[in-house]
């Protein structure tokens, strides 16, 4: 039986715990969700992968056009674009660290597994945070220049920074449904150690 003091308070002030956890059938469940993530995983190590070398070679292009031409708002995004596939590069290596789910042979392994896929991916979400404000920032601060040096770009950044915001609020709402699996894998982690541990 779960302890009072082995719940979690999710962010609506609920209470969440498990009761008698039964472990014939969270196994077979939490391997297959396991294995699934796993195939996901592969498919974003190799994208983040892809988009952070293709984005590290047209920042480095982008700065050297704008350095080149004297297009400082070039030179501007071009960081900004740099900035963002190095953050895109740690993702792929966030992620290739939680890839294989072979070891995995008992249930506390599993959910230890579990825990550490959900706090990379809680992570990640603060990544994106990040990449979207480098983005904006980048955005504003090169349309600042350009507006000084050679007047204001035909297309207004209003509708970028609209798409920036609406990136960023789907990430911090995913981010909150990570933070409250990592709890309830946390928790269920505790609980089915405690029914181990009683028998």
């Amino acid at each position: 039986m779960t302890e009072p003091n082995e719940s979690f308070w999710d962010e609506l002030g609920v209470r969440w715990c498990s009761i008698d956890p039964d472990v014939g059938a969270i196994t077979p469940r939490l391997r297959a969700r396991l294995r699934q993530q796993s195939r996901w995983i592969n498919v974003g190590v190799i994208s983040s992968a892809l988009v952070g070398v293709a984005g590290l070679i047209l920042g480095i292009a982008t700065i050297a056009m704008g350095w080149n031409s004297g297009l400082w708002h070039f030179v501007i995004r071009g960081l900004g674009i740099t900035a963002v596939s190095a953050l895109a590069m740690r993702v792929g290596r966030m992620l290739l660290s939680v890839q294989s789910a072979e070891r995995t042979a008992s249930l506390g392994q599993m959910l230890e597994l579990a825990i550490q896929r959900s706090m990379r991916m809680v992570v990640l979400m603060r990544l994106g945070l990040w990449a979207c404000g480098i983005l904006a920032i980048s955005g504003l601060i090169g349309t600042a220049v350009r507006t000084h040096f050679s007047g204001p770009p035909q297309m207004s950044p209003i509708l970028d920074m609209i798409l920036l915001g609406l990136v960023a609020a789907v990430l911090h709402l995913y981010g909150r449904l990570c933070r409250e699996s990592l709890a309830r894998y946390t928790q269920l982690k505790r609980s089915v150690a405690g029914a181990e541990g009683g028998e």
